[in-house]
């Protein structure tokens, strides 16, 4: 599976999330040890979801796996 990229700007719904993506990534970065992934686990039972800038590019999505970097989001779907 590939990995796309894409420019991120948060939506209203961000800040119940942002925590959750900051222990995923460091679940990540531990190489997803049993007892670090919760968070992971948490972003993917909540169907996190990416909305394209305008609906002419396509409808909001789940990704398989998001990672966000600042203005950058990382995902596969």
């Amino acid at each position: 599976m590939l990995w796309n990229k894409c420019r991120f700007e948060p939506l209203d719904a961000w800040e119940s999330v942002r925590l959750l993506f900051e222990q995923h990534e460091e679940a990540a970065k531990q190489g997803f040890l049993i007892d670090k992934i919760a968070a992971t686990k948490e972003l993917l039972d909540r169907g996190v979801e990416l909305h394209p800038a305008s609906p002419e590019i396509g409808p909001p999505f789940k990704p398989f796996m998001v990672y966000v970097d600042g203005e950058t989001a990382k995902y596969r779907h």
